[in-house]
């Protein structure tokens, strides 16, 4: 039966794949932005792009905003796709049963504050690196560890980490006001990405994927990102987030990042939201199912499967490639992995790319970030 779908975050080109998929499968999809420009609003798969405030700066116009839409559009599901999740968590109990995909923000809130997801796992007993809060720069100096990562808590990916190789590299605190801030222990051995939909805590479906190059070069690694995805099955990650799913009774988007060294598998950080790793599931006619759940089986990614954002994989990934020696498994995944955006009977968004580019240099003027911080910024969730 089709439905209705109102999703956010159409700046980011999983969403675009998602929408795809959703649209194919005979759905009527909606697009929730801060902005006009971004690729679902050029896409086919768009039956409508909706203006929304932003939630970080205006929490309560955003939510009104999206009441409206749901009551008028009479959507049957709406998925918050980026951090925007989290508003939608802290008001659930306005929304329509049923409709809104996420938890309770206590839930979720405990998996994307990395402190608070820290804790969480030493209370469900999940081994992860030792972690520290530290609240002055006398407490930083003294951390006990020789190499470990500063952090804050409300961060994502690694564009906020800062390195310590050892103890004469400590940084200098400037200000203050950005304590505290999460001291975290390197660990060593592959690193893994997930990718889980969760209903009730059972997962619908799930895709693991590795960021090191295990198709044709397991030594090698991407670097601290990824900008390439390729499926691998990997039993024991899949059983740990079926059972941490549970063990939270967790409904929403679902994403890790794990380390395995030997047998041994621990748990770096947590993303409750919508992730890169959904293109691994988007060729998958019943993905919409695993979203409504009304699915028997959980849902994997066809063996085999390769995705990529080709563009930012060119620009930001080659010289990284050069400098880490992964030059040869890069080439062969920049030429055999689907590019996310292009699909020969949407062309649009592959062409608006420049345009995407233009307004991010923008946004990077405007909030004086990073290229990749300004991005997101006005859906970043930061807890006042």
């Amino acid at each position: 039966m089709s439905k209705t779908i109102l999703i956010t975050n159409g700046r980011f080109p999983a969403t675009l794949d998602l929408i795809r998929n959703l649209s194919r499968g005979g759905h009527k999809v909606i697009v929730a932005e801060t902005s006009l420009y971004h690729y679902c609003s050029t896409s086919k798969a768009t039956a409508k792009n909706v203006l929304i405030p932003s939630p970080r700066e205006c929490e309560e116009g955003y939510i009104l905003k999206i009441l409206q839409v749901i009551e008028e559009e009479k959507v049957d599901f709406f998925l918050p796709a980026w951090e925007d999740v989290l508003v939608v968590s802290k008001h659930l109990d306005r929304f329509p049963k049923g409709v809104a995909f996420t938890s309770e923000y206590q839930v979720v809130h405990a998996l994307h504050n990395k402190w608070e997801f820290s804790k969480l796992l030493t209370r469900l007993g999940y081994p992860s690196p030792s972690t520290f809060l530290v609240n002055s720069q006398v407490e930083l100096d003294s951390v006990p560890f020789d190499a470990f990562y500063i952090k804050a808590c409300y961060s994502r990916g690694s564009e906020s980490a800062y390195f310590v190789d050892r103890k004469e590299n400590i940084p200098k605190i400037q200000n203050p006001q950005e304590f505290p801030l999460l001291v975290q222990e390197k660990i060593e051995g592959n690193q893994f990405c997930t990718y889980s939909i969760c209903h009730n805590g059972k997962v619908t479906a799930h895709a693991t994927y590795p960021l090191h190059y295990a198709k044709y070069d397991g030594s090698k690694t991407r670097g601290t990102f990824c900008l390439s995805f390729e499926e691998v099955k990997h039993k024991k990650i899949y059983a740990l987030v079926e059972e941490i799913a549970q063990k939270i009774n967790y409904t929403g988007s679902l994403a890790f990042d794990i380390f395995e060294n030997g047998d041994k598998l621990s748990i770096l950080e947590c993303n409750p939201r919508l992730t890169s790793g959904v293109t691994l599931l988007t060729s998958q006619d019943r993905l919409a199912d695993a979203y409504f759940n009304t699915i028997e089986k959980t849902l994997h990614p066809i063996e085999n499967e390769q995705t990529q954002l080709l563009f930012p994989s060119i620009l930001f990934a080659t010289k990284k490639s050069i400098k880490n020696g992964s030059f040869r498994p890069f080439i062969k995944t920049l030429f055999n992995a689907k590019d996310v955006i292009f699909h020969k009977n949407d062309m649009k968004p592959f062409f608006f790319q420049p345009v995407i580019g233009i307004h991010n240099l923008l946004l990077k003027f405007k909030y004086k970030k990073s290229v990749i911080s300004s991005y997101s910024h006005d859906l970043d969730y930061e807890e006042r």
